[in-house]
């Protein structure tokens, strides 16, 4: 009984290795994959290498994803803003803000010029950040503009809507659209961009 289980044996070995050596003979040696003594011959190298980057290229991809889900829009630094009146779109409003962010909240101050500047070129302004989701204030003296908008794919201009409380200052009541944009550092001259 043991000797024919041993041969049995020998002879799995001998068709295995047969096998193998007309595999390597059609596929060429180079597509076998060694693992340990043995050798898989249910799957070429090639193959194995297609499927490690594979896995590779999806773990990447996951990573980016997941430390790009949090990221949020940033409104420290120094920008550049333009707001047309709705009832008198070539009367553009231009003013300056240096904003400061903390968490989710930024304030700074605000240097008007032009006719906005009627009751002074100071203002201040206050907001949040939500993703990409902008939600500004602008108060001078009794008058106050609310801002809401959203930010561009590079995270460096954004525009929106506002409305105006009635006052003599920046704008008396009514509506508009609005602009902005991240200056670059050292930048001296306004450029605000206008719709």
């Amino acid at each position: 009984m043991q000797l024919a289980s041993s041969f049995g044996s020998y002879g799995n070995k001998r068709i295995v290795r047969e096998t193998l050596r007309t595999r390597n003979r059609i596929l060429g040696a180079e597509d076998c994959c060694v693992l340990g003594r043995g050798v898989n011959f249910l799957r070429p190298a090639s193959h194995m290498k297609d499927i490690a980057r594979i896995v590779l290229v999806v773990a990447l991809g996951f990573l980016n994803g997941c430390g790009s889900s949090s990221q949020n829009f940033t409104m420290t630094g120094t920008w550049a803003f333009s707001l047309k009146p709705a009832a008198s779109p070539s009367q553009v409003i231009q003013l300056t803000a240096d904003l400061t962010q903390i968490n989710d909240t930024f304030f700074g101050q605000v240097t008007l010029t032009g006719e906005a500047a009627s009751c002074g070129i100071n203002a201040q302004m206050s907001g949040t950040v939500n993703g990409n989701t902008v939600a500004i204030q602008i108060l001078q003296n009794q008058t106050t503009l609310t801002f809401k908008g959203k930010t561009n794919d590079t995270l460096n201009s954004s525009a929106g809507s506002y409305t105006a409380t009635s006052g003599q200052c920046i704008q008396n009541g009514g509506t508009g659209t609005w602009s902005g944009f991240l200056k670059p550092p050292n930048s001296s001259s306004f450029e605000a961009k206008s719709d």
